[in-house]
């Protein structure tokens, strides 16, 4: 049985500098710390089973918001100058 390969994520210094704060947060809403979460430990290599499992969340859950993240990337990073 074959398995879809999971896309990789690159991010630049800002892209995880803004996803670390977002993850760190005590103020952000639980979800949002947790997509932070998912994202950053999808652009360190880590599986969707891995991640999932050192979040507590199941596999589809974190393939979803890696399939989001690539989908919607451009619209999250835009340089605003």
């Amino acid at each position: 049985m074959s398995r879809k390969v999971e896309r990789e994520i690159v991010l630049d210094e800002e892209q995880r500098k803004q996803l670390t704060a977002f993850a760190a947060s005590r103020s952000t809403p639980h979800a949002q710390v947790m997509r932070a979460k998912i994202i950053l430990l999808s652009a360190d290599g880590r599986s969707n089973t891995q991640i999932a499992e050192s979040l507590g969340l199941t596999r589809v859950t974190v393939g979803k918001w890696r399939a989001r993240f690539l989908m919607l990337l451009p619209e999250f990073w835009t340089p605003t100058k």
